[in-house]
């Protein structure tokens, strides 16, 4: 019985045991931090310090010692390239923050046409008087819910006023670190790949091939997107390419988009020298120069549909109809290269690449530009037909304005939209400046009063001119008469005078 008893008892402590174990590895000990299952990504600043100059985009103009401040219709934004886009738990702003204060996000900032989405709008109304509003505090701020991966990579944060008529605006303060922690978990290759891909509709993420071209490396901490990016070292050029083992299917796809770091600039003016050669080459025959649709690297200021190159990153966005070869069968794309040669010299520069994708984005464009045009291809062609039966003085002054408020509005169109409004309809508006010109022309000359010959002085010798010459001879010998008898009777009355005497 004691042996049984001893048994049970040893059974009993190993279970016990057993189960401190499970609970060890489920809990943790009293005092300690649960492991972090996430990896980060964090951007941090203080107001006022160089380290915030990276991130504003458009400073409050109001400020003293201790804070920043957006009174009014004044604001405060800050601007966040974040790279893990695709697999993020939380995007949390800690910042110190106080007084009335109106916070809100954008992912496409616009200036005055910017959407701006509240995160934090303070409760303010009459009867708080002249309140400041809340306590200056850190406080965290979670943006995830506001934040769309489809929608690009970038956060804008905007500081403002919540009441603007009382002063007490949106505060934010130095002395302090501001951080945008963005807690993401890490995503293989392949992962990567499906999420770029499903990222965006109208794209296909050329992303995949990226470990298999040659010399480039792989960097995991500059990034724009994803995990990582391609970087090389350029000395007198590298050549790397790839070929697709499936084909991608690209029919209706018109562009071809990458993010592109360059370390110095100049390297495009190098590369208009001879001497170099460059380019980036899709082809649909599984090798270079065979069906391919291609750019010079020293194209790449002239054709980027994106902002202007600079260096640094840059948004790069060719047109495949505008390439210098054209030939690409975008139904079996299946070979990309990249190279750089430069027999001359070390070009000495780093560049990076990411986010190769091709995408709809012309497509996109000429529907923007079609809506854009419409209201001045309407304007345009009421201005034709109210002159096509002529301009008299009925329709003059109505067809004059209606031409000048044309010609205003659309100064400025770029030459997408311009390319909308079509030949024909530039051909009329131009016969319609002409006709309204012919008129007013017209106008000048019959409003000319007849020119009467002039009147011309006597020089004794011009004939027709007998009668101003009798009246001003008349006038002097009335003059020289009336001086005679002014001289006679002042003579006469010193004589007189005399006399008395």
């Amino acid at each position: 019985m004691k042996k049984l008893l001893a048994l049970l008892l040893a059974l009993c402590t190993l279970l016990s045991c057993m189960m401190l174990a499970v609970y060890a590895d489920e809990e943790p000990a009293e005092g300690e931090e649960p492991a972090d299952p996430f990896s980060h990504e964090t951007y941090t600043f203080e107001v006022f310090k160089e380290s915030e100059e990276e991130f504003l985009v458009a400073p409050s103009p109001n400020k003293n010692d201790a804070l920043r401040f957006s009174d009014g219709t004044t604001e405060t934004i800050y601007c966040y390239t974040i790279k893990n886009i695709y697999s993020f738990s939380s995007i949390l702003w800690k910042a110190k923050t106080s007084q009335q204060l109106l916070l809100q996000v954008a992912q496409v900032y616009k200036e005055a046409d910017t959407e701006w989405v509240d995160v934090y709008r303070y409760e303010w109304d009459d009867s708080q008087g002249d309140s400041q509003g809340i306590p200056a505090e850190m406080r965290e701020y979670e943006m995830k819910d506001f934040f769309d991966a489809s929608k690009g990579n970038k956060l804008y944060i905007r500081i403002a006023d919540q009441n603007p008529d009382n002063g007490w605006g949106g505060c934010i303060y130095t002395g302090v670190e501001t951080v945008l922690d963005v807690a993401y978990t890490p995503l293989t290759a392949e992962e990567l790949d499906a999420y770029e891909t499903a990222a965006a509709e109208d794209s296909i993420s050329l992303h995949g091939m990226n470990a298999k071209f040659g010399s480039f490396e792989v960097d995991n901490e500059n990034q724009v997107a994803g995990s990582g990016c391609l970087t090389i070292n350029v000395g007198k050029g590298f050549v790397n390419e790839c070929k697709f083992e499936t084909p991608v299917d690209a029919t209706g796809f018109d562009t071809f988009e990458f993010d592109w770091y360059i370390s110095d600039l100049a390297i495009l003016d190098k590369f208009q020298q001879g001497g170099m050669d460059s380019g980036f080459e899709i082809t649909s025959a599984g090798k270079c120069d065979e069906e391919e649709t291609s750019w010079h690297i020293a194209e790449l200021r002239d054709n980027n549909k994106g902002a202007e190159l600079k260096t640094g990153w840059n948004h790069v966005v060719l047109y495949l109809d505008e390439a210098a070869q054209t030939g690409v069968n975008l139904a079996n794309v299946n070979y990309i290269r990249i190279f750089m040669v430069n027999e001359t010299e070390d070009t000495g520069v780093t560049l990076k690449y990411d986010n190769l994708r091709l995408t709809k984005a012309y497509a996109a464009a000429v529907e923007a530009a079609k809506a854009e045009a419409a209201p001045f291809i309407e304007m345009a062609q009421k201005l034709i037909d109210d002159a096509k039966n002529g301009i008299n003085a009925d329709n003059f002054d109505a067809v004059k304005k209606a031409y000048n408020s044309y010609d205003r509005k659309t100064k400025d169109l770029d030459a997408l939209v311009k390319e909308q409004l079509g030949s024909d309809i530039t051909k009329g508006v131009r016969e319609v400046k002409k006709a309204l010109e012919d008129y007013e022309e017209s106008l000048k000359e019959t409003a000319a009063p007849e020119t009467a010959a002039p009147e011309t002085q006597n020089t004794g010798d011009t004939e027709g001119t007998d009668e101003p010459t009798e009246k001003s001879n008349t006038g002097l010998i009335i003059g020289i008469v009336a001086a005679a008898v002014v001289i006679i009777a002042a003579v006469l009355f010193f004589i007189l005078k005399g006399k008395k005497k």
